[in-house]
């Protein structure tokens, strides 16, 4: 009689299969690799090499697919965020706050570099204005420094809260396009959320256009050895007003599906009046925030 072989049990335990175990992060079932229920990837003892995390990591930053590069080409066609946003195509980009904080990273990073006094604080900006130098003299007398300790503390501090405070363009931006296309009728929220989309707008295109200026600048220092102009506010913030003008204008238009002589006059309007409003309202809280907080040392 020819011999029956019989499986023999292995040593080691099979793995479960995936569709009978649970997700570890909400408890459904898993059905595949997958989760149905919250979209989390099932790992296994392959995830835990150094080789696999390198490429996980890799993958999330450079994918041109990734939510984040996509989310930032979608910043520099106006309007087209939001626009995404109301369609139901949320999971496609990055959540407009999280996206506002991480281009408002980027942001005071580039403009610590190349320029752009007004975003920063700098107490020259508070000088000469009586408004603005009453207090910060009180300041100074009470901590009994001269102006030039003062200012040197002030602009420190100030640099800190910067990339914070900025988030004051945001309800800023908000009211005033609620006020300019009341006749609208659309939801507070998507006034916010345009806003939010804006302000990171905004913050890219000043990168963008101080990156264009910068060049000459760069390619004459290389070749000469000498700047030819200095990259602060009166050549950055005109520069990007213009620009910012045609954005707004197209935007607008996207969003609120305006004829074009209402987005005209809507966006130029937010562009130069209201940009001029959320500027001057960053500045007055930069400044009292400072200066609330500033700790001299005696």
């Amino acid at each position: 009689m020819p011999e029956v072989l019989v499986p023999v049990e292995s040593a080691t335990p099979l793995a479960e299969p995936t569709a009978s175990r649970p997700c570890a992060a909400c408890g459904e079932t898993l059905g595949g690799r997958y989760c149905h229920g919250c979209g989390e990837r099932a790992v296994g003892p392959e995830d835990e090499s150094l080789a696999a995390f390198l490429r996980e990591q890799f993958q999330e930053v450079t994918s041109a697919d990734g939510r984040l590069w996509r989310s930032v080409r979608a910043l520099f066609v106006p309007g087209k965020l939001t626009e995404e946003y109301f369609a139901g195509r949320r999971s496609l980009y990055v959540r407009p706050v999280r996206l506002f904080l991480i281009v408002n990273v980027l942001f005071f990073l580039w403009v610590s570099v190349v320029g752009g006094r007004i975003f920063l604080g700098n107490p020259a900006l508070y000088r000469g204005v009586e408004v603005f130098e009453r207090p910060m003299a009180e300041a100074a007398a009470e901590a009994g420094v001269t102006d030039e300790a003062f200012d040197a503390a002030f602009a420190q501090r100030a640099q800190t809260l910067a990339p914070t405070l900025i988030a004051v363009f945001v309800p800023v931006y908000a009211l005033l396009i609620a006020l300019l296309l009341l006749g609208t009728r659309r939801p507070l929220v998507r006034h916010i959320v345009l806003a939010t989309h804006t302000v990171a707008a905004f913050m890219v295109l000043f990168m963008s256009v101080t990156a264009l200026l910068a060049a000459p600048v760069f390619a004459a220092v290389w070749v000469t050895d000498n700047v030819p102009y200095d990259l602060d506010d009166a050549v950055i913030v005109p520069t990007v007003l213009v620009a910012w003008s045609a954005y707004l204008v197209v935007g607008v238009r996207r969003v609120y599906r305006l004829p074009w002589w209402g987005a005209v006059l809507s966006g130029t309007t937010l562009a130069t009046g209201g940009t001029l409003v959320a500027l001057e309202a960053y500045r007055w809280t930069l400044l009292y925030t400072t200066l609330w907080t500033l700790d001299i040392p005696a």
